[in-house]
């Protein structure tokens, strides 16, 4: 209780004082009802402890003037569900941090159990212009969208020095983004970033991993109104390290196709869904998420993967119509791709599942033995020496088709 106070020491009368009070307690009460009708699912176990908000009225001495002081308390967490999950992180001042996170954690947009389709959750932090300069007479454009969170900013460093960076090649021929939720903390230094770079798409929730399925629409949403120049949308992790060179060759050789996905695919029926916590820890599943099944649609491992830009608009326009779930892979790739199969003449896919690894030393010792053949297109990397030690390795068997598009910077840098 007692988190957010409203005072009143300008009322002629304690009689119309405590009639502001009473319509307050009503319009929030009103309020916690339409919201429920409009915004809650059928399975409202989430809501149903909170069936009416809670005050508590404190009346302070008349003054001199026969002024009364009123407070009026609210607890922060029943206001907070009652206002539908609203994140209120920002409205406290001088609480317990410890405990303004913990009801930040909570604050998820989406029900997890919800039927109703994702809402549309506007940007932060964006630039609408990015890819108005990307090459098109090249044949070969590409937009990549790096999952990252806030706090990451060595990661970010990282990848603008590396695979992602936009200087690499003589022609523009991609952009790349860091798409992310809200910072709980230090958004000024998030706001430098993007002004220094304006490579940042940052969206209105907050940054957790239930959240990762609204970072991944928005990446969508984002590329389908402003990236249409590019031909293929690559979404990787900030931990992840591409031979964007091999890359490149996967799209020359599928130019023929109108609908391809390049990823590491996990077959229908062979990820098993895990639903004891003792086993699975933050990727439990719960019981009445995909009910009935046992394993998980085919769908792409998370390290990354490559979408042809035709299926980049018809994914998100499937997501409007298709039951959430917070594993982002797994709905964006796996669960909307049924509906999206429908207007495309069967879709191509890749399969690169034996072309990445999980374990950085297996990428480093293979790109650092020059008597072995590459076959590592991606790899989860967070060691950053070894990231730039497997990046530098990568120009060592660049043929002469691809030296040529290196840019004079990117010649002296990495050569």
């Amino acid at each position: 209780m007692n988190v957010f106070h409203m005072n009143y020491r300008s009322l002629r009368s304690l009689s119309i004082m405590l009639a502001v009070v009473v319509c307050v307690y009503v319009v929030m009460n009103i309020v916690y009802i339409s919201l429920s009708d409009s915004l809650l699912t059928e399975n409202s176990e989430s809501t149903s402890n909170v069936e009416s908000l809670a005050a508590r009225l404190k009346f302070g001495k008349p003054d001199a003037n026969g002024k009364v002081e009123v407070v009026l308390s609210l607890d922060a967490e029943q206001l907070a569900k009652l206002l539908g999950n609203s994140d209120l992180s920002g409205l406290y001042s001088g609480g317990n941090k410890q405990r303004v996170a913990e009801v930040a954690e909570n604050q998820i947009l989406i029900n997890n159990g919800s039927s109703r389709p994702p809402l549309n959750v506007s940007y932060v932090l964006y630039n609408p212009t990015l890819c108005d300069g990307l090459a098109s007479s090249s044949g070969l454009s590409w937009v990549v969208g790096i999952h990252t969170t806030p706090e990451q900013s060595d990661r970010r460093k990282l990848l603008r020095e590396t695979w992602a960076n936009v200087s690499l090649f003589r022609q523009n021929v991609f952009q790349r983004f860091f798409v992310m939720g809200r910072a709980s903390d230090g958004q000024e230094s998030i706001q430098a970033e993007f002004e220094q770079y304006r490579d940042i798409v940052q969206g209105d929730f907050v940054d957790v991993t239930r959240n990762a399925t609204l970072k991944g629409l928005l990446a969508l949403r984002y590329v389908a109104r402003h990236c249409t120049n590019a031909k293929y949308y690559i979404k990787s992790n900030d931990d992840t390290f591409l031979d964007i060179f091999s890359m490149m060759q996967m799209f020359e050789s599928a130019a023929a196709y109108q609908a391809t996905v390049i990823c590491p695919l996990w077959k229908d029926n062979t990820m098993p869904i895990l639903r004891k916590p003792a086993d699975c820890m933050q990727w439990c599943v719960a019981d009445d998420e995909l009910p009935g099944r046992t394993h998980f649609p085919q769908y792409c491992a998370s390290v990354a993967f490559a979408l042809s830009r035709e299926l980049v608009s018809a994914l998100y326009t499937a997501s409007l119509l298709t039951p959430y779930f917070w594993i982002d892979d797994v709905y964006i790739t796996g669960l909307l791709m049924p509906e999206v199969s429908k207007k495309f003449h069967g879709i191509h896919y890749v399969d690169l599942l034996s072309n990445f690894t999980l374990v950085e030393k297996d990428i480093d010792t293979e790109y650092q033995d020059s008597t072995k053949s590459r076959h590592f297109t991606m790899a989860k990397i967070r060691d950053a020496d070894i990231y730039r030690r497997v990046w530098k390795a990568v120009f060592s068997h660049l043929t002469p088709s691809q030296f040529k598009m290196l840019s004079d910077a990117a010649i002296a840098q990495y050569t």
